[in-house]
């Protein structure tokens, strides 16, 4: 019996670690990193143990909707952020939710700091959300594709002010 008691104390001790909040610290002239490949529910998770009992694994963590822009809210006010990138390669999320998530990042241009986009390749949802961005990188062997049509395309080139600049990184050994 007291062998039971102390399992059932360990056993609620740990329950109650799980549940425990770290504390952030958040580094002078960081960059918060926004990825939206997983859909973002409306409402986050309140399970601290987010076990699904039907695949015998943990779910991730999602932040809903509406933590996800009082966190762009909170990284406006935040003097250690100095910008948001955003990794658009795959978007899950839909239409309604990525417009709401794009106009807090408008409010958040407005405090002045900045926001990077890259892709490997641009959905529309993806190029949605891209537009707020102060750059738009894009992955370039599907650069260089695109560069062949522009070139091709002369007349459109010359009535859109688009600037195209190319820059390959390779390791040389």
């Amino acid at each position: 019996m007291l062998i039971m008691g102390i399992f059932f104390f360990m056993l609620i001790a740990s329950l109650v670690a799980l549940t425990g909040k770290e504390e952030v610290s958040v580094k002078s002239n960081s960059v918060l990193l926004l990825t939206l490949e997983d859909p973002v529910p409306e409402r986050s998770s309140e399970n601290p143990i987010n076990f699904n009992p039907v695949s015998f694994n943990f779910k991730k963590n999602i932040p809903g909707l509406l933590q996800t822009i009082d966190l762009i809210d909170q990284a406006a006010t935040d003097d250690d952020i100095s910008g948001i990138y955003l990794d658009l390669s795959q978007v899950g999320s839909g239409m309604a939710t990525l417009e709401e998530v794009r106009n807090a990042l408008l409010k958040f241009k407005e405090s002045g700091k900045f926001i990077y986009s890259y892709s490997e390749m641009y959905s529309q949802k993806a190029y949605y959300l891209a537009t707020v961005s102060d750059q738009i990188c894009l992955n370039p062997p599907f650069l260089k594709d695109c560069w062949v049509n522009w070139i091709l395309m002369p007349k459109l080139s010359g009535m859109v002010n688009i600037k195209v600049q190319l820059s390959l990184l390779s390791v040389i050994k």
